[in-house]
């Protein structure tokens, strides 16, 4: 079914998992944020959310996946718009218009907002971003939305995922399989995101044109060297490191992951060799005896 995670029809497979962990919001994430207007593409209703001002945040790094990492503050947390009077959610960017028949697919879903912010001056825990986002996937699959928009809000869900576990393994707690945000489920929405941006490739021309071509090629290199897919990620690298038009910082980016896949080929067949003589061990073993 288009655009369904593996084994559910809409990402529902987190209603299952358990959600009791949570970091204490810091306020002092009030500095890197502000208000933005915002008028909801069903109803029609203005409301304000907060987003990052990135003129405030300080950029430390970049995950292989280019996850930003910021000082002070997790910017996944801040990337979904929700209206409160009618519940639709989505990523802001990409929710300025909506035709007709999506609305009504959308009201006759009868879907709430999950998510929202916390009480606190706009701040956002982890979960209720988590429920935020999981209200946007159900909105762009009721809404038939693109493929490179659902692709792109996995992608942000499971970074929200990977910054919440991170928080809470710094705390000293323990992450379990079952958790929202465990490395599985993560996994799990990284492979969806896979999905929809090579899907998106074929049917969509201008899929996610606002980041470029090559932004979108290395993503793709990106989660399919995740998930273990070296030669598929070997072949997006070389359009990008081909490129005359990419930046530096892209490029010495796709030059990391170059290397990380060599190392990982290097990895895969040591151990596969060594898994050989072991067989080889035990097949002599019982020869002998």
């Amino acid at each position: 079914m288009r655009g369904s995670l593996p084994g559910n029809t809409i990402p529902q497979e987190t209603e299952q998992i358990r959600v009791k962990k949570e970091i204490t919001v810091d306020s002092g994430e009030m500095q890197y944020l502000m208000d933005r207007s915002f008028v909801c593409p069903v109803c029609r209703k203005r409301f304000n959310s907060k987003c990052i001002n990135s003129s405030k945040a300080v950029l430390e790094g970049w995950d292989t996946d280019l996850r930003p990492r910021y000082k002070g503050v997790d910017v996944s947390k801040y990337r979904v718009a929700e209206c409160l009077s009618c519940g639709y959610a989505g990523i802001a960017r990409y929710d300025s218009k909506i035709g007709e028949r999506e609305k009504a697919a959308y009201k006759e879903s009868g879907l709430k907002t999950l998510g929202g912010s916390d009480g606190n001056e706009g701040l956002r825990s982890y979960r209720g971003a988590y429920d935020g986002y999981r209200a946007a996937l159900r909105c762009y699959i009721i809404n038939n939305a693109n493929h490179s928009v659902r692709g792109l809000t996995a992608l942000y869900t499971a970074w929200l995922l990977r910054g919440w576990r991170e928080a809470l393994e710094k705390e000293g707690e323990t992450v379990e399989v079952r958790d929202a945000m465990s490395l599985l489920a993560e996994t799990r929405l990284l492979r969806y995101a896979l999905y929809n941006f090579k899907k998106s490739e074929l049917e969509e021309s201008d899929a996610l044109s606002d980041i470029g071509e090559n932004v979108l090629n290395y993503i793709i290199a990106a989660l399919s060297y995740m998930q273990g897919e070296y030669q598929v990620a070997e072949a997006y690298l070389r359009g990008i490191l081909n490129s005359t038009e990419v930046r530096l910082r892209l490029f010495k980016q796709a030059k990391e992951l170059q290397r990380l896949i060599r190392t990982s080929r290097r990895l895969d067949r040591q151990e596969r060799l060594d898994r050989q003589e072991k067989d080889k061990k035990k097949i002599h073993g019982r020869a002998k005896a």
